[in-house]
C-alpha cells in the first residue's frame, strides 16, 4: 500500500449546521460549513492537524462568538455535543484562541464518534489512519470512515475517495471507486470532491 504525506484536501462539516446531534437547526452555521469544506487542508507533517487557509475559519468562528475560553470548555465538559465539536475544531485547527492540540482534538472527536456522529467518525478514521493525535491504526481508520459513509456523510465519502485514490493498490477498480466516492461527496456539497473528481478525468 503506497502512502502519501498529504491527504489531499479535507472538508470538515459542522454538525450544528445540520442539527444532527442535538436537534438544533442553526442555519446561520451554514456559512461555517461552507468555509470548512472550501478551505481545510490536512498534512501529516504539520501542526495543527487541519490548516485554516488565510485565517478564514478563525474569522468565522470569532464572528459567531466561538472563542476559546472557560465558557466553551465548561460547556463541552458538561457533555454538550455542539460545544464538544466546536472545541475539537478549535484544537484541531488551532483557531479562535486555542493552541493546536491534536491529542485533545482526537479525544473530543472520538467521544462524538462513539455516540454515532458521522462527521466525527470520518475525522477519527482519518486521524487513526495517519496516527494524528493517536497511534496509527490503518485498519480501524478505514472501518470508521466506512461507518460514516454508511450514514451518507459527505466527509466520509471524501476520505474514502482519497483512500481509494492514494492509498489502495493502483487498479482500475479502485480508481472507479474513488470517482464514485468523490461524486457522492460532491453531491453532498463537498467542494474539494468536485475538484478531485475533475483531476481524475
Amino acid at each position: 500500500m503506497r502512502r502519501r504525506s498529504l491527504f489531499a484536501v479535507v472538508a470538515v462539516s459542522v454538525v450544528i449546521a445540520t442539527g444532527c446531534t442535538t436537534g438544533t437547526s442553526d442555519t446561520s452555521m451554514a456559512a461555517v460549513d461552507r468555509v470548512l469544506t472550501e478551505n481545510a487542508q490536512v498534512s501529516v507533517d504539520e501542526k495543527p492537524v487541519f490548516v485554516d487557509v488565510e485565517g478564514r475559519l478563525d474569522s468565522i468562528f470569532r464572528s459567531k462568538g466561538y472563542v476559546y475560553g472557560v465558557d466553551i470548555v465548561e460547556t463541552a465538559s458538561k457533555g454538550n455535543a455542539d460545544a464538544r465539536y466546536i472545541l475539537a475544531q478549535m484544537y484541531a485547527y488551532g483557531i479562535a484562541g486555542a493552541r493546536p492540540d491534536a491529542r485533545r482534538a482526537y479525544i473530543l472527536y472520538l467521544g462524538l464518534a462513539d455516540e454515532g456522529m458521522a462527521e466525527a467518525q470520518a475525522i477519527v478514521g482519518h486521524m487513526l489512519f495517519y496516527g494524528l493525535g493517536t497511534e496509527a491504526d490503518e485498519s480501524e481508520g478505514v472501518k470508521l470512515i466506512s461507518k460514516s459513509v454508511n450514514q451518507d456523510c459527505g466527509l466520509g465519502y471524501l476520505f474514502m475517495g482519497n483512500f481509494y485514490a492514494h492509498n489502495a493498490p493502483e487498479t482500475e477498480e479502485n480508481r472507479t471507486s474513488a470517482k464514485v466516492c468523490y461524486a457522492k461527496a460532491a453531491a453532498l456539497g463537498i467542494a474539494e470532491a468536485e475538484q478531485l473528481l475533475e483531476q481524475m478525468r
